[in-house]
Protein backbone atom coordinates (compact mmCIF):
# COMPACT_ATOMS: atom_id res chain seq x y z
CA UNK A 1 0.00 0.00 0.00
CA UNK A 2 1.34 3.49 -0.92
CA UNK A 3 -0.33 7.30 0.13
CA UNK A 4 0.27 10.51 -0.96
CA UNK A 5 -1.78 13.77 -0.84
CA UNK A 6 -3.88 15.01 -3.78
CA UNK A 7 -6.16 17.89 -4.18
CA UNK A 8 -6.77 18.36 -0.26
CA UNK A 9 -7.24 14.57 -0.03
CA UNK A 10 -5.45 11.44 -0.19
CA UNK A 11 -4.79 8.68 -3.19
CA UNK A 12 -4.26 5.31 -1.87
CA UNK A 13 -2.90 2.26 -3.69
CA UNK A 14 -3.84 -1.14 -2.66
CA UNK A 15 -1.80 -4.26 -3.95
CA UNK A 16 -3.42 -6.00 -5.96
CA UNK A 17 -5.60 -3.24 -7.19
CA UNK A 18 -3.39 -2.15 -10.13
CA UNK A 19 -6.38 -0.73 -12.35
CA UNK A 20 -7.71 3.09 -12.34
CA UNK A 21 -11.19 1.36 -13.19
CA UNK A 22 -11.47 -1.19 -10.39
CA UNK A 23 -10.20 1.18 -7.90
CA UNK A 24 -13.29 3.66 -8.68
CA UNK A 25 -15.27 0.73 -7.62
CA UNK A 26 -14.22 1.16 -4.01
CA UNK A 27 -14.44 5.02 -4.23
CA UNK A 28 -16.21 6.11 -1.01
CA UNK A 29 -15.61 2.70 0.75
CA UNK A 30 -14.80 2.90 4.32
CA UNK A 31 -11.24 1.49 4.85
CA UNK A 32 -10.55 -0.61 7.64
CA UNK A 33 -6.98 -1.58 9.14
CA UNK A 34 -5.92 -4.02 12.14
CA UNK A 35 -5.29 -1.79 15.24
CA UNK A 36 -1.34 -3.32 14.82
CA UNK A 37 -1.35 -1.86 11.63
CA UNK A 38 -2.00 1.80 11.76
CA UNK A 39 0.43 4.18 12.13
CA UNK A 40 1.61 6.85 14.99
CA UNK A 41 -0.32 9.99 14.59
CA UNK A 42 1.98 11.81 16.39
CA UNK A 43 1.44 13.68 19.67
CA UNK A 44 -2.00 15.34 19.83
CA UNK A 45 -3.25 13.38 17.08
CA UNK A 46 -5.74 9.92 17.97
CA UNK A 47 -7.50 7.89 16.05
CA UNK A 48 -11.20 7.52 16.67
CA UNK A 49 -11.19 4.34 18.19
CA UNK A 50 -8.55 5.45 20.95
CA UNK A 51 -11.44 8.43 21.72
CA UNK A 52 -15.02 6.13 22.16
CA UNK A 53 -15.58 5.41 26.25
CA UNK A 54 -12.91 7.44 26.98
CA UNK A 55 -14.25 9.92 30.18
CA UNK A 56 -15.11 13.74 29.91
CA UNK A 57 -13.86 15.44 32.63
CA UNK A 58 -13.76 19.48 33.69
CA UNK A 59 -11.12 21.20 34.94
CA UNK A 60 -12.74 20.30 38.16
CA UNK A 61 -12.69 16.86 38.01
CA UNK A 62 -16.26 16.50 37.34
CA UNK A 63 -17.70 13.72 35.36
CA UNK A 64 -19.07 15.16 32.33
CA UNK A 65 -20.00 12.27 30.28
CA UNK A 66 -18.04 9.40 27.93
CA UNK A 67 -17.55 9.83 24.02
CA UNK A 68 -19.33 7.84 22.07
CA UNK A 69 -18.78 9.12 18.50
CA UNK A 70 -17.04 11.47 16.27
CA UNK A 71 -17.98 14.01 13.83
CA UNK A 72 -15.28 14.56 11.35
CA UNK A 73 -15.94 17.84 9.98
CA UNK A 74 -14.27 20.38 7.34
CA UNK A 75 -13.58 22.88 9.95
CA UNK A 76 -13.08 21.21 13.14
CA UNK A 77 -14.28 17.41 14.61
CA UNK A 78 -17.24 17.55 17.27
CA UNK A 79 -17.01 14.78 19.76
CA UNK A 80 -20.43 13.28 20.85
CA UNK A 81 -19.93 13.19 24.31
CA UNK A 82 -23.42 11.27 26.34
CA UNK A 83 -24.36 12.95 29.29
CA UNK A 84 -27.01 12.33 31.78
CA UNK A 85 -28.94 15.07 30.29
CA UNK A 86 -28.60 13.99 26.95
CA UNK A 87 -26.27 14.09 24.24
CA UNK A 88 -23.65 17.21 24.04
CA UNK A 89 -21.28 18.05 20.74
CA UNK A 90 -18.34 19.03 22.11
CA UNK A 91 -15.87 21.06 19.78
CA UNK A 92 -12.51 19.04 19.43
CA UNK A 93 -10.17 22.39 19.44
CA UNK A 94 -7.20 23.72 21.21
CA UNK A 95 -8.36 25.42 24.07
CA UNK A 96 -11.56 23.56 24.82
CA UNK A 97 -9.19 20.20 24.53
CA UNK A 98 -6.69 20.64 27.46
CA UNK A 99 -5.49 17.00 27.78
CA UNK A 100 -6.68 13.15 26.12
CA UNK A 101 -4.83 10.66 29.01
CA UNK A 102 -5.48 7.25 26.94
CA UNK A 103 -3.58 5.71 30.08
CA UNK A 104 -6.30 6.93 32.23
CA UNK A 105 -8.74 6.76 29.93
CA UNK A 106 -10.14 10.21 30.24
CA UNK A 107 -9.85 13.73 28.34
CA UNK A 108 -9.79 16.57 30.40
CA UNK A 109 -12.07 19.65 29.03
CA UNK A 110 -12.23 23.75 29.52
CA UNK A 111 -15.91 23.77 27.62
CA UNK A 112 -17.73 26.79 26.59
CA UNK A 113 -19.59 27.95 29.41
CA UNK A 114 -23.07 26.60 29.34
CA UNK A 115 -22.75 23.74 27.10
CA UNK A 116 -22.82 20.68 29.62
CA UNK A 117 -25.23 22.50 31.97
Amino acid sequence: MSVRPHKGGLVVAFEGIGDRSIAEVLRGETIYAAKGDQPDLGEGSFWDHQLIGLAVVGLDGRELGVIEGIQHREAQDLWEVTTAAGAVSLPAAKGIIVEVDLDERRIVVDPPKGLFE
